[in-house]
C-alpha cells in the first residue's frame, strides 16, 4: 500500500484484484484436493452427492464475495468524479445529492461483501464439519464448529488447532463487524473531495472510517491509526486473510483424514468404478489418486506466495 493525498491506498487495484483472483482459483483447487481425500481415504460412499456438494457450495461463496470486490473497484473508479456542469450545486460540497448517492452505493457494496465473506466461514464449518461429524446429515455452521473444537475435537483433532486459531485470528472480528452492521448502525465513510476550478468537477476519494480499520488492525500490515485508508484496502486485506485462513486450514484437514486412513481397504473393494489410486510409474507403489491433485495444489501455492513475497506485497 502506498500513501496519495494523504490516505492510504492500493497502488495498482487491477494487480491487487488478479492477486486474489489468482488465490481464490488455487485455493479452489485445495477445496477440490481435500474433498478427493477424504474420498480416498474414508469409507463414505455419499462423497459425489454430500461432500461435493458442499465443496461446490462453499466455491460458490468464495466467487459471490470476489464479485462484490470486482463491483467495488469498479465503483470506486467510475465515483471518483463529479462533474459540476453536468451536476451543478450551489450548497456545501459535501451535501451534494450525487456525492450522497454515490457513497450509499459504495458502503452497500462494501456491506455485501463482508456479509459473503462471513458466510464463506460458515460454508467452510459446514464442508469440514461433513468431514469428522459421524452424523453426515447434520453438518455444523463455522460458530458451533469452532465451539466443538475448543472441547469435543480439541484432543482429537490436529485440525482443531488450526479452527481455533483462525476464529480467533479472523472470523470473530469478522463476524462481530457483520453483527454491528445489522443490529446495531451501518459503517459510514469518510469522503475526500477536492474541487478543480479549471474543469468544475469535484475529485473523491472514499475512505474507511477510523473505528472500522482499528477492528481490523491486527489483519492491517504496518496499521497506522493516524491514516485514512481508502475504501478498497479493508477488504481486500480481509479477502486476503480468508484466503490464507482455508489454505492453512486445508494442511491441517489432510493430516486428519491419513491419520487413521482406510485407503488399503478402498483399494480392494472400491466404491465405484473408478479406482482410488495410482501406480507411480517410477517406484510401481500404489498411491491415493487425490496425491496428484495435491501435489499440484501444493505447488501452486508455493508458488503464488513466492512470487506475492518478491514483489514486496503483505497481507
Amino acid at each position: 500500500m502506498s500513501a496519495i493525498h494523504n490516505f492510504i491506498n492500493i497502488p495498482d487495484q487491477k494487480a491487487d484484484m488478479e492477486n486474489i483472483d489468482r488465490l481464490i482459483q488455487i485455493t479452489n483447487i485445495g477445496i477440490e484436493a481435500i474433498t478427493r481425500i477424504y474420498d480416498d481415504h474414508r469409507l463414505d460412499k455419499n462423497v459425489s452427492t454430500k461432500l461435493f456438494f458442499l465443496q461446490e457450495n462453499l466455491i460458490y461463496r468464495i466467487f459471490a464475495a470476489f464479485h462484490q470486490y470486482e463491483l467495488l473497484i469498479e465503483g470506486l473508479t467510475d465515483k471518483s468524479v463529479i462533474d459540476l456542469n453536468v451536476y451543478p450545486f450551489s450548497g456545501p460540497l459535501e451535501a451534494h445529492p450525487t456525492i450522497y448517492r454515490y457513497n450509499n452505493e459504495l458502503s452497500s457494496i462494501v456491506d455485501s461483501l463482508f456479509f459473503h465473506l462471513c458466510s464463506v466461514f460458515d460454508y467452510l464449518g459446514h464442508f469440514i464439519s461433513y468431514i469428522f461429524e459421524q452424523n453426515k446429515d447434520r453438518t455444523l455452521d463455522w460458530d458451533s464448529l469452532a465451539k466443538k473444537a475448543r472441547d469435543f475435537y480439541k484432543d482429537k483433532l490436529r485440525s482443531s488447532v488450526g479452527i481455533r486459531e483462525v476464529d480467533n485470528d479472523i472470523r470473530i472480528k469478522l463476524e462481530k463487524y457483520r453483527s454491528q452492521l445489522i443490529h446495531r448502525k451501518r459503517d459510514s465513510r469518510y469522503i475526500g473531495i477536492t474541487k478543480k476550478q479549471q474543469s468544475n468537477t469535484l475529485d473523491l476519494i472514499f475512505s474507511a472510517m477510523p473505528e472500522t480499520m482499528k477492528h481490523f488492525k491486527n489483519i492491517i500490515q504496518g496499521y497506522d491509526s493516524e491514516s485514512k485508508y481508502t475504501l478498497d484496502c479493508l477488504p481486500s486485506a480481509v479477502f486476503y486473510r480468508t484466503l490464507r485462513s482455508i489454505n492453512y486450514l486445508i494442511d491441517f484437514l489432510r493430516a486428519d483424514m491419513i491419520n487413521g486412513s482406510t485407503f488399503e481397504e478402498n483399494v480392494k473393494n472400491p466404491k465405484g468404478n473408478e479406482p482410488h489410486y495410482f501406480v507411480h510409474p517410477v517406484s510401481k507403489k500404489i498411491l491415493p489418486r487425490s496425491e496428484v491433485i495435491w501435489t499440484d495444489y501444493r505447488q501452486q501455492l508455493g508458488k503464488f506466495y513466492q512470487d506475492f513475497n518478491h514483489r514486496g506485497n503483505g497481507m
